[in-house]
């Protein structure tokens, strides 16, 4: 399904978070749809009152939700206790089970192998660069991912 209200990049983006958000097509149509309802209203992202647009942090956390379901109640709650100085990368560095397949797929999308992407394709910038962001910034999205996510977390 094509995201037809997001701009080039933000297209691009959702595409680069496809490892993370699904592992069907319907799931995959899901998180689109979703993704356009929060870009339809900005309002969301505004009600934050963070600096920069908070867009690609709510994304990344709803794609977490969406495709690890029984692993995101421990997550977000990690996440939460975070420090929140500390960079997205170094949190999944320091996750402590460096053998839990969920993690260890978070990580490589936000911080490709180069062997493990074809030579034609090239790691989505915006994806790469969350892996520098504080912690603040996933923790001040995580009630509106979980809000969006539609799913009862434990």
């Amino acid at each position: 399904e094509e995201a037809k209200d997001l701009s080039p990049a933000q297209k691009e983006f959702v595409k680069a978070l496809a490892p993370i958000a699904g592992d069907s097509p319907r799931t995959l149509k899901r998180f689109v749809n979703i993704a356009n309802l929060i870009k339809s209203n900005g309002r969301w992202l505004t009600d934050l009152h963070q600096e920069e647009n908070p867009y690609y942090n709510v994304l990344f956390m709803l794609a977490v939700i969406t495709r690890f379901e029984e692993f995101a109640p421990e997550f977000l709650e990690r996440v939460e206790k975070a420090p929140s100085h500390q960079t997205l990368g170094e949190f999944l560095g320091s996750y402590g089970n460096p053998d839990r397949e969920e993690v260890n797929i978070l990580s490589r999308c936000i911080h490709p192998v180069p062997e493990e992407y074809e030579e034609t394709t090239t790691p989505n910038k915006d994806l790469t660069d969350l892996e520098n962001q504080p912690m603040s910034r996933f923790q001040a999205v995580v009630p509106l991912a979980v809000r969006f996510s539609f799913k009862a977390l434990a």
